[in-house]
């Protein structure tokens, strides 16, 4: 199809053991680890991974053999594989049992990156419920809204999460809700040592029968227009995406041009990323199921980061670039021993290929670099390369995993020619279900097995894709999706806004930062800072304008009457 790419079978790149398309081709042949098969899903024609796990019960029940290694540390906290299994095997059993939770029914999932969270969504997978991670910055509002959305049968929380609930009014009767790290009195809800009083135990899990397309996951992408909509995530969806994870690492091991450092006898992951990301969850579950120890963070913290990274030899980064950028600034200030790294995975925003000159020069050659392109309908990754692939093209983002097809196509829909640019189209097994209980925003994203990304892109003629601009308006502030509609609602609630509008402004460290511009109604009065701590009040923190200019002239606008972001951002940047 002209304008789609499909994994291809040859291509060379780099100057590895053996080309990208060679070691591509020996992966997915016939008998070999990454063969695909077709498969009908959703009365639709899908190539999948043969040898994958039917879903998420069967990759925990897999850790088992991990035993007595290290399966998550935080802080001064540790969990072997045993532990974590017979908490996982405990807490189902009360899901199910004292609560009647069974296959199907939604568990909402709302707190910050603690171990509660693993056995929780461990414990959703192994009988089937669905895990609704919620995004732990999210204001009581927030919060209540998604909650309501989900119509779950049991919410599990952090204690923070709890409070945000209960001072913006959460109805606390009717939803059965389970509370963990909470000092103070939790008023009806249940305290999380009810259902895990300790990690001891052998643990049997509940038999259930799942199905490869059953729900596993709903999770909560910002809107374009307003409300989140929840991508519901399948078995098979996360399971090809353990699949396409344990490929290209393959591919990055046959083509690497320098030897990759010696391991140790367990690797070890820095997971910063929130769990109700994809990215973050899906580092959770190929952390398990490769039985390598991750280290949790409760928040980004620099110097923090670094002394992990050296106490615990941390093999494995999982970064946004900002992250990577502050490491690397760190790294230049202060003496950290890092030298068990030997892969760094960035992603989450644009600025991979810029840092990675400066990682390899700090890492050394022996370290991967691994790049991509993904949204949470396409469960994260839909395009990877590392090691000699991205070396050779850092601007890009790789080429289709295994199964997954790109197209670039016009506005009315026909396929765009290979480097000329257009929107980026996804079909594959890791393309979502659609959106929970948006049954119109489903049928104008996902159209005949294709997902349309709304990302600008070009293909070029071996496959490879360049992502060239984001959907629409979206800003990328420190690896979070920030859409200026919800703000613009915000601000447009305040009686003295006649008009608002939101952009992007560059920023060396976070890559962007949130600014609006306001003109207020009639003869009203209002300050900037009078703006910010209304939309305090609504938004989360990460959401809250940095910048916030009022001017009396009108909004910039054209023909149509459509506001021209453009020259808005153009006079801020010019304004400095």
């Amino acid at each position: 199809m002209t304008g789609a790419a499909e994994a291809p079978g040859e291509g060379v790149v780099g100057s590895g053991p053996i080309t990208v398309g060679a070691a591509r081709a020996t992966l997915t042949a016939p008998g070999a680890a990454y063969e695909l098969h077709e498969v009908v899903v959703a009365g639709k024609s899908v190539h999948c991974y043969r040898n994958a796990p039917p879903h998420l019960r069967a990759v925990f029940e897999s850790t088992r053999e991990y035993g007595d290694r290290d399966a998550v540390v935080y802080e001064d906290e540790r969990l072997t594989y045993a532990q974590q299994y017979a908490a996982v095997a405990r807490t189902a059993t009360t899901l199910r049992e004292g609560f009647g939770i069974g296959r199907g029914d939604r568990v909402v999932l709302a707190m910050r990156n603690l171990p509660e969270f693993v056995i929780a969504f461990w414990a959703c997978q192994v009988i089937g419920a669905v895990a609704v991670p919620l995004n732990a910055w999210w204001t009581g509002q927030e919060l209540a809204w998604a909650i309501a959305d989900a119509d779950p049968a049991l919410a599990v929380m952090d204690g923070e999460r709890w409070r945000r609930l209960r001072d913006a009014g959460f109805p606390m009767t009717g939803l059965p809700v389970v509370v963990t790290r909470a000092e103070e009195d939790l008023a009806g809800a249940i305290p999380w040592r009810e259902i895990v009083p300790d990690h001891t135990g052998t643990g049997e899990l509940p038999d259930c029968d799942i199905g490869p397309d059953d729900p596993a996951t709903i999770l909560y992408t910002s809107g374009t227009t307003g409300r989140p909509k929840g991508a519901v995530g399948t078995g098979r969806n996360h399971c090809s995406l353990l699949m396409a994870a344990g490929f290209q690492g393959e591919v990055g091991r046959l083509t690497q041009p320098s030897p990759p450092r010696r391991e140790p006898s367990q690797p070890a992951l820095l997971n910063p990323f929130p769990f109700f990301h994809i990215g973050g969850l899906s580092s959770m579950y190929l952390a398990g199921s490769g039985g390598v120890k991750q280290v949790l963070m409760y928040k980004w913290d620099t110097a923090r980061a670094l002394e992990i990274c050296a106490r615990e030899r941390i093999t494995n980064l999982a970064v946004v670039p900002t992250m990577l950028r502050r490491m690397l600034q760190g790294l230049a200030a202060e003496t950290y021993d890092l030298s068990a790294v030997t892969a760094i995975g960035i992603g989450g925003a644009p600025g991979a290929a810029e840092l990675s000159d400066a990682a390899a020069a700090r890492f050394g050659s022996g370290v991967s670099i691994n790049h991509g392109y993904g949204l949470t309908e396409t469960t994260s990754s839909a395009c990877q390369h590392n090691g000699a692939s991205f070396a050779a093209r850092p601007d890009s983002v790789g080429l289709p995993t295994p199964g997954t097809a790109i197209r670039i196509v016009t506005e009315d829909g026909t396929d765009r020619p290979a480097g000329a640019a257009g929107e980026i189209w996804v079909r594959g097994p890791q393309v979502v279900a659609g959106y929970w209980n948006d049954p119109a925003a489903t049928a104008t994203a996902f159209q005949d097995g294709w997902f349309r990304a709304g990302d600008i892109g070009a293909l070029d003629q071996e496959g490879y894709l360049t992502v060239l601009d984001r959907a629409k308006d979206v800003i990328i502030r420190g690896g979070e999706n920030v859409y200026p509609a919800e703000i613009e609602a915000v601000l447009h609630d305040h009686p003295a806004v006649q008009e608002a509008a939101v952009v992007g402004l560059p920023d060396h460290d976070l890559g962007e930062i949130v600014a609006a511009v306001v003109v207020p109604a009639g003869s009203a009065a209002v300050t900037g800072e009078e703006l910010r701590e209304h939309a305090r009040r609504g938004l989360a923190a990460f959401k809250v304008p940095a910048v916030v200019v009022v001017r009396d002239a009108p909004l910039p606008r054209n023909a149509t009457g459509k506001i021209l972001k453009r020259l808005l951002r153009e006079e801020l940047a010019a304004a400095g």
